[in-house]
């Protein structure tokens, strides 16, 4: 069986207990976008705590606790047993991991994209040059070292 999550796919038969083969779409921008879309992701899922256990419950125990071999028996168990530890232990459902999809989308298009747009190039350029200037202590510790180890 193959589903499809947003624009991935993902077959249960390479389930293997633990982790999902993907396998990547031709979209508009090519092949394999994981880097460009999947670094996106993770930083607004770890940003607003969207993947963490109060969120999604702890799929790691989960996990071990019903030690998969097919993607169906994940799905049914994860349904059935996991539980919201930020809301008094309410059960996960699929509509509530819809809503986090949900408000993932809206932080990124509306909040990061805010961000995005108040980054001018004499922004860029003064982090640019900050990175250097960081280097100047280190740079003048060594030649300091350097010029006492001449002199001994």
């Amino acid at each position: 069986m193959v589903w499809q999550s947003s624009e991935y796919y993902y077959n249960s038969t390479t389930f293997n207990n633990y982790l999902m083969a993907k396998e990547w779409i031709r979209g508009l921008d090519g092949l394999n976008l994981k880097l460009k879309r999947e670094t996106l992701l993770n930083y607004g899922k770890n940003r607003w705590g969207l993947n963490k256990a109060h969120s999604v419950g702890s799929t790691s125990e989960l996990i071990r606790t019903c030690g998969p071999s097919k993607y169906e028996e994940w799905e049914h168990f994860y349904f059935t047993q996991a539980k919201q530890k930020k809301k008094d232990g309410l059960p996960i459902t699929r509509e509530y991991i819809q809503g986090l999809g949900q408000t993932l989308y809206i932080k990124l298009s509306e909040v990061v994209q805010h961000e995005l747009e108040q980054i001018t190039d004499p922004i860029l350029i003064s982090a640019t040059m900050q990175i250097i200037s960081a280097q100047l202590p280190a740079c003048q510790f060594i030649r300091d070292s350097l010029m006492k180890k001449e002199i001994s």
